[in-house]
């Protein structure tokens, strides 16, 4: 018995791995470009001025359901490679076209879990820093289709958030002792001629009740099994 329980934990613990797995890319912002270093975007408690990078992305109907956000980004020096990421990820809503500082974030996810390995470009010019690639899952957040958000993320030492290779625009806002309440930053708010390398996944999550009853099934199966061959 103890084998048959073993096996089914196995096969339940797969099938939330499975479901993890089969998120789809439901936004592209595309990859990184490589070529310049990126926007600053950097809230960090003994560091002046801060900054937070903007860029909006759009929903189809359908692929509403967040589950983990995808980026690229590089450090000012290697020095701050060697720290350890504290980032946090922002969406806000839209106001003519522009994130909406005034109503606040409507989602704050807490980036500490975020998984860092080297994309295997570095930015251009001299500098030869290596860009790395980020990933971040979390609990399913569920927006509306059709509508603008923006998405903000922010390191806590020396980093930049990278541009993308494919065109468009994004803002950037900063200042000393930023963010403190954002709103009030809102004219500084300065857009940019480039767009920020991201996309988003997501998909239809399996609820949790739904695989242990599968799993449940499976080792009923087990058990009918074990005792035929008895």
């Amino acid at each position: 018995m103890g084998t048959t329980l073993g096996k089914c934990a196995r096969i339940v613990a797969g099938l939330f791995v499975t479901a993890a797995a089969m998120a789809d890319v439901i936004y592209d912002n595309g990859g990184p470009d490589a070529s310049v270093g990126g926007t600053d975007s950097t809230v960090f408690e003994n560091l002046n001025p801060d900054f937070t990078a903007f860029d909006d992305f759009t929903l189809e109907e359908g692929n509403t359901t967040l589950t983990d956000v995808h980026w690229w980004g590089n450090y000012y020096t290697y020095f701050s490679e060697q720290l350890d990421d504290s980032f946090q990820i922002y969406i806000y809503g839209d106001v003519s076209g522009s994130p909406d500082l005034d109503a606040g974030t409507l989602y704050v996810i807490d980036g500490a879990t975020a998984v860092r390995q080297d994309s295997g470009l570095d930015v251009g010019g001299d500098t030869e820093m290596p860009i790395f690639a980020y990933d971040l899952f979390f609990d399913p957040i569920e927006l509306d289709a059709n509508v603008t958000y923006w998405l903000a993320i922010t390191n806590g030492f020396h980093w930049r958030w990278q541009t993308s290779e494919v065109p468009g625009t994004s803002y950037q806002i900063g200042g000393i002792d930023f963010p403190g309440d954002i709103a009030n930053w809102k004219d500084e708010l300065d857009e940019r001629e480039y767009n920020l390398a991201f996309n988003i996944t997501g998909g239809v999550v399996p609820e949790p009740s739904t695989v242990v009853l599968l799993g449940a099934g499976v080792a009923a199966l087990l058990v009918r099994q074990r005792m035929r061959r008895s």
